[in-house]
């Protein structure tokens, strides 16, 4: 973006007429990684805030660094809660899906096994018999 000493011009998100083939915009990891603080905590209104704040903050730096528009960093802020929240009610809140903490440790253990393996066979190199 040129006001922020970039090449490209601004141009609002969904607008099609922009420089880029494809979508320049991109949500920012360090935003979504400051506003998972965000998750349900014992003391919630106090944590609440210091967590809005920490993402806030974390928001701006990237903003003012160039890295990112603030609509990416809003965008981040928003689905990291959105997907804190929608988990929170269905192993927690939710009546219907409430898991036990036993059954919260065994399916985030199964699953991350699972992954585990997937990426493993993805690099594993094809066995060659002489």
């Amino acid at each position: 973006m040129v006001d922020l000493g970039g090449a490209a011009k601004f141009v609002p998100r969904w607008d099609p007429r922009g420089e880029c083939d494809r979508n320049c915009s991109f949500v920012s990891g360090d935003v979504a990684a400051a506003f998972w603080t965000v998750a349900p905590p014992a003391w919630r209104a106090l944590a609440y805030g210091v967590a809005l704040a920490f993402g806030t903050v974390a928001s701006l730096w990237r903003v003012a660094a160039g890295a990112h528009f603030l609509t990416d960093a809003v965008f981040s802020g928003m689905l990291t809660f959105l997907t804190i929240w929608v988990m929170h009610g269905v192993m927690i809140r939710w009546p219907r899906t409430r898991l036990t903490e036993e059954e919260a440790d065994g399916a985030i253990e199964h699953v991350s096994l699972w992954w585990r393996e997937a990426v493993r066979d993805l690099f594993r190199k094809p066995r060659t018999d002489p």
